[in-house]
């Protein structure tokens, strides 16, 4: 098939998630974000099973610790769908050092658990709050396409909301481990492919915004911290 006079297959009409160099820039940038340079207004924890959520907390309680941000916001649902509920995070957090005032439930704003309701929901109630500045927090293996997600709605709210990234560490890549909502098991290895090949989709589907488009966002908020 030809489109243009070029086959489909040529460069100019790749998904530029197929590009080894731009995907390298992308999870260098991420997983290694810069410093925002002052005090946040919140740390936003991705919701993830109970398999994954073994050192999640760690770098929102090192932030709050270190009056790095003011409120840790996780998702105000219950337990469902491999999610232990905000009742069961609100406790674990409380007992690691956080105050109970400090933890806001986020409410999910069409009802449903995924990373799209949870970025809306999140960037709505920074609006709401008139948040300046946030961290989003995941595993590594989700934490690009949780700020890929972020982006591409601030990429269409047109709402100037600094975001940066703090990953969790890591746990044992070789170990199975239930993802998704509870509907996907395998090894965490895996599941860097599977969450690559959704940001491949749904960025073909129009939902997600593109690497050079994540890197405009990026190269704007960095620029914002030099000013």
């Amino acid at each position: 098939m030809i489109l243009f006079g070029w086959p489909t297959g040529y460069h100019l009409f790749m998904n530029d998630y197929d590009s080894p160099k731009k995907l390298m820039e992308l999870v260098i940038r991420v997983l290694f974000d810069v410093e925002p340079g002052s005090k946040a207004d919140a740390a936003y924890v991705f919701a993830q099973t109970s398999d994954n959520q073994g050192r999640l907390f760690e770098p929102a309680l090192e932030l709050y610790k270190h009056g790095e941000i003011g409120k840790i916001v996780i998702c105000g649902a219950e337990s469902g769908n491999g999610y232990p509920g905000f009742k069961r995070w609100q406790s674990e957090l409380v007992f690691l050092g956080a105050k109970k005032e400090d933890i806001v439930g986020l409410k999910m704003t069409d009802g449903n658990l995924n990373t799209l309701s949870e970025a809306e929901s999140s960037i709505g109630l920074a609006k709401k709050k008139r948040w300046k500045r946030v961290y989003a927090i995941s595993t590594p293996f989700h934490q690009i396409r949780a700020f890929v997600t972020l982006v591409s709605i601030l990429k269409k709210s047109h709402l100037a909301l600094e975001v940066f990234n703090k990953s969790s560490a890591a746990l044992p890549w070789n170990e199975s481990a239930l993802h998704s909502q509870g509907s996907l098991r395998d090894f965490r290895s895996e599941l860097i492919h599977h969450e690559f090949d959704r940001i491949k989709r749904y960025n073909e589907q129009g939902d997600l915004v593109s690497c050079e488009e994540v890197f405009d966002y990026l190269n704007k908020r960095d620029a914002n911290i030099n000013e």
